[in-house]
């Protein structure tokens, strides 16, 4: 057995079905391939608030989600699915120069 074989495939979150998947698996290709975006950490989209109490395990838990990478969904999609845009506090703005 091989070193490679004992490797975890690099997973990212996956928006529209709040699922990780693996980097470069057919799922992740076929959604780059329908236009989504891969970013390596999803809080340079994410609109945080400044009122974040990191003592809250809601808080805390939500910090953890956004700060990996993601599979953003194209503009069209993402505009018209508010349960992703505010679970993660993103905007079709903070997106938009990814899809420019």
């Amino acid at each position: 057995m091989s070193d490679q074989e004992l490797e975890t495939p690099e997973k990212v979150l996956n928006l529209l079905t709040d699922r990780m998947i693996n980097l470069n698996g057919p799922t992740f290709r076929k959604l780059i391939r329908n236009g989504y975006k891969h970013v390596s950490d999803l809080s340079n989209y994410s609109e945080i608030s400044e009122h974040i109490d990191y003592g809250c395990s809601d808080h805390t838990a939500f910090l953890f989600n956004i700060w990996k990478p993601a599979v953003i969904p194209p503009p069209e999609i993402l505009q018209n699915r508010p349960d992703i845009y505010h679970k993660y506090l993103i905007t079709v703005e903070s997106c938009q120069n990814l899809f420019g």
